[in-house]
């Protein structure tokens, strides 16, 4: 499968900036400020679009922001748009106000998608900068996060490795082969 994401990563379009978020709750999610991080990254010579997934506000009139209907990835088609979805962008965007562990953050990097977030609740368990994305004080500045991805972009070497690091880190430290084993052992310590 790492040749396989590997393959995916490195045909990524340079064209764009393609941002993702998955999320429901548009307060907690902070989407808004997730709007206005893609607002400030078209403001700077590079276009950029983002995709929320899970939640669908036709009253966005941003060309450069798409919603889309939650998506049931416990159906075999929905797991699969999923996928789509995030193997096509470039980094998947977490700014929640409270977070007790953000599966999204694995879904993404098991992608090969790098995350971009806040240290809340257990987010910093997950995403170690320059492992698996970039991770960023709950009260940073906007435009530092911008010109943060916006450099990693540019650079796609950089970058690739980035998101070849990212699925490394799910495949070592989240992965079923790796979670399963450690399931079973504590189930059947009780």
């Amino acid at each position: 499968k790492l040749n396989k994401i590997q393959k995916l990563i490195s045909k990524r379009s340079r064209k764009s900036l393609n941002l993702i978020t998955l999320s429901v709750d548009w307060k907690r999610k902070g989407l808004s400020k997730i709007i206005k991080l893609n607002n400030l990254i078209n403001k700077k010579v590079i276009k950029s679009k983002l995709q929320i997934i899970g939640i669908n506000k036709k009253n966005i009139k941003n060309q450069n922001v798409e919603t889309i209907n939650f998506i049931n990835k416990n159906t075999r088609d929905g797991e699969n748009k999923i996928s789509k979805y995030l193997l096509n962008s470039h980094f998947h965007i977490l700014f929640s106000n409270a977070e007790a562990y953000g599966v999204s953050l694995i879904e993404a990097n098991s992608r090969g998608v790098p995350n971009v977030s806040l240290k809340v609740g257990g987010i910093s368990q997950i995403v170690k900068n320059g492992l698996n994305g970039i991770i960023f004080k709950k009260n940073s500045n906007l435009q530092l996060i911008a010109d943060n991805i916006i450099k990693i972009f540019k650079d796609k070497k950089k970058y690739d490795k980035l998101a070849k690091s990212s699925y490394n880190q799910y495949y070592k430290n989240f992965s079923y082969n790796k979670i399963m084993p450690n399931f079973i052992k504590i189930i059947n310590q009780k």
